[in-house]
């Protein structure tokens, strides 16, 4: 059953950035502004993120869904410094990424 926790895991991975997505066009009263893409708003990503991480890390070892191996190192909100990077750089390069095939596929 180990393949159905990696895939369940990508899966909430792609639903926390599309949710980061939308928040960032609700802060930017801007739908479309992954055709805007610029060096602030990656950063403003990469900070959900990280805030997003937290939340969710703190959430699930407050309702013992998991813990860490005694090796994770944590940050000051005692959460794993690993998701919480995931997080921080996930955001940023899918939107990154998604934003030039987007502008390739609009250019063919």
């Amino acid at each position: 059953m180990p393949w159905f926790y990696l895939w369940f895991g990508t899966v909430i991975d792609v639903v926390y950035v599309l949710a980061l997505y939308f928040i960032v066009a609700l802060l930017l009263s801007d739908k479309a502004w992954i055709f805007k893409l610029n060096f602030k708003r990656l950063i403003l990503m990469g900070f959900l993120g990280v805030l997003l991480a937290i939340v969710n890390e703190a959430a699930a070892l407050a309702l013992n869904l998991w813990q860490y191996a005694p090796s994770m190192p944590l940050l000051l909100a005692r959460v794993g410094l690993s998701p919480v990077l995931q997080m921080a750089l996930l955001a940023p390069l899918s939107i990154l990424l998604s934003s030039g095939i987007i502008k390739k596929i609009k250019t063919e």
